[in-house]
């Protein structure tokens, strides 16, 4: 595994993009969608209803280092590092 591609799946475990919005601008102008599984247009939808106030914005919804620890293998992805 490269060093970007390791750094990419460790900030995305850990949060880091989430937090670094957050302490920029505030938790009331930070949506947090969950692509997971979802085709484009999908999320695309997701997005706009969220911008027409369709649907709540929320943040805290994905959580990789909990999935990864209740599936026990979060120990596989940090020795990777």
């Amino acid at each position: 595994m490269g060093t970007k591609l390791r750094e990419n799946l460790a900030a995305e475990i850990l949060d880091v993009c989430l937090y670094d919005a957050i302490m920029n601008v505030g938790i009331e102008k930070v949506c947090e969608i969950d692509a997971t599984k979802k085709s484009v247009d999908d999320v695309v939808k997701e997005i706009v209803s969220i911008l027409k106030k369709e649907k709540t914005c929320t943040v805290g919804i994905v959580d990789w280092l909990g999935k990864l620890e209740k599936e026990h293998s979060l120990n596989h992805y940090f020795k990777q590092f």
